[in-house]
């Protein structure tokens, strides 16, 4: 007799297969981060600081003089 039960199979997943899949790539993600921080590096190095602020000074004097 078929098996005709309509729920989805679900497949175990295994994170430690799926890390030794990945970690052949290695030399790609140290590569990866290096330029990302080399790029942050310049970016913040070349681009000019921007600030702005405000205040408001209120003075309490009964001599009015």
């Amino acid at each position: 007799m078929e098996n005709f039960d309509n729920t989805p199979q679900e497949e175990e997943i295994n994170i430690l297969e799926t890390v030794y899949q990945y970690l052949g790539f290695w030399k790609w993600f140290v590569v990866g981060v290096l330029l990302s921080l080399a790029i942050a590096h310049v970016y913040l190095r070349y681009t000019p600081n921007v600030y702005q602020t405000s205040a408001k000074i209120k003075i309490l004097d009964d001599k009015k003089g």
